[in-house]
This record gives C-alpha cells, sequence and structure tokens, in this order.
C-alpha cells in the first residue's frame, strides 16, 4: 500500500514518525519545504514531494499551523499511485482541496484530527466553516489523536462509525519509564495557551 500526506505549509511536520512506522510500502508526503535529507536517508519508503504554495490571506511563519488558507499546485503528479491519502483537521483550506480532488480520482482521504474545541471561533468563520462542512460530508474516514478529538468529531455531527481513535503513541528509545515506583500522572504536554482548552 501507498499512502501520501499532505503537510501543511510552514507547519513542523510532527506526525512523521508516527506515519513512517505504519506497515506500508511507500510513504509520501506533499509539502512546500522540501526533503529534510537527515529524514530521506534514514527511511527507504520516505519520499518528500514539493509543491508550489498558493497563500490566500496572510502567511503568518511565527505561528504557522492548520489555519493558514493555503492551496497547491502541480501535485496531481504525485497521487498517481496512490492507494489513500491523509490531510490535516476538518477546517483547513487543503483538507477541503485534496478532500474534493481525491473525491473525482476514487482516492479514499482520511482526516487526522488533533482539534479538541467544537466551539471553536475558526467553524464560525465562513470560509473554515465551508470548508469544515464539505470535509465531514465527504472525506471516507476520521482518526482522530484523542478521545477528545473524537469527541469534538461527534459534537460537529461526524458519526462515530466513521471515527477511528489512534493515540501517536511514546517513542520509548526517548522515553522510558522512570526507576522510581512512585506513581505519576502525566495531565498535559503542550503549550499552555489557551486555544488548547486545557480548562
Amino acid at each position: 500500500m501507498k499512502i501520501a500526506y499532505v503537510t501543511h505549509h510552514l507547519r513542523p511536520n510532527y506526525e512523521h514518525d508516527m506515519l513512517v512506522s505504519m506497515p506500508v510500502e511507500k510513504i509520501r508526503f506533499i509539502t512546500t519545504d522540501g526533503a529534510p535529507d537527515s529524514l530521506n536517508k534514514r527511511h527507504k519508503k520516505v519520499e518528500y514531494c514539493q509543491v508550489k504554495p498558493v497563500v490566500k490571506g496572510w502567511e503568518n511563519k511565527l505561528f504557522a499551523s492548520t489555519a493558514t488558507r493555503v492551496f497547491y499546485d502541480e501535485f496531481e503528479e504525485y497521487l498517481k499511485d496512490i492507494d489513500a491519502v491523509i490531510v490535516l483537521e476538518v477546517f483547513s483550506s487543503l483538507s477541503k482541496q485534496f478532500v474534493k480532488y481525491c473525491k473525482e480520482k476514487g482516492i479514499p482521504v482520511i482526516v487526522l484530527v488533533y482539534e479538541l474545541i467544537d466551539s471553536h471561533p475558526i467553524y464560525k468563520i465562513p470560509r473554515y466553516r465551508q470548508n469544515a462542512s464539505y470535509v465531514k460530508k465527504h472525506a471516507d474516514h476520521f482518526v482522530a489523536v484523542s478521545n477528545a478529538a473524537a469527541d469534538h468529531l461527534y459534537k460537529l455531527g461526524v458519526e462515530k462509525k466513521e471515527v477511528s481513535v489512534v493515540y501517536p503513541g511514546i517513542d520509548t528509545n526517548n522515553f522510558k519509564p522512570s526507576p522510581n515506583k512512585r506513581k505519576k500522572d502525566l495531565i498535559f504536554v503542550g503549550k499552555l495557551e489557551a486555544h488548547k482548552g486545557i480548562d
């Protein structure tokens, strides 16, 4: 099986190791940044394909996120032999673009979801609301990285049968259990910002 993952313009590719660990023949990253040399040399099944971004509106390089309104040009060739495409978040302009293209070509699309807050203001902004509406209706499946992300999808109207919860996991080469036998609870790892929904 060959899959393509649409990385988001200027957003770091946090998903690289998780996707590379999947039992697939090829994982093709569709990116605007090109190929990081260290990653390509490490994994034979990884391929980075650089595309041209067309940014609509303000390009925020400091806080790059899936909220940047961007579309990709000249990506079609990279999807010709692909069995499935993975995109990021339901509100993203790239998610809508690739869901629409892949629907016409008969390529299944899976939406990877981190977002937790169904009342997030982004869902009220017309263009993003339209993206989310289209993606919810036409994507083939949704993979939430936590139960909270899945709950957010259900509240948006996605049916439970269309959602799988797959936690990204922990790289035990880097993180090992403490020799200290005291019980400790890890509650949150991330930026302490209001939009993370920690409250």
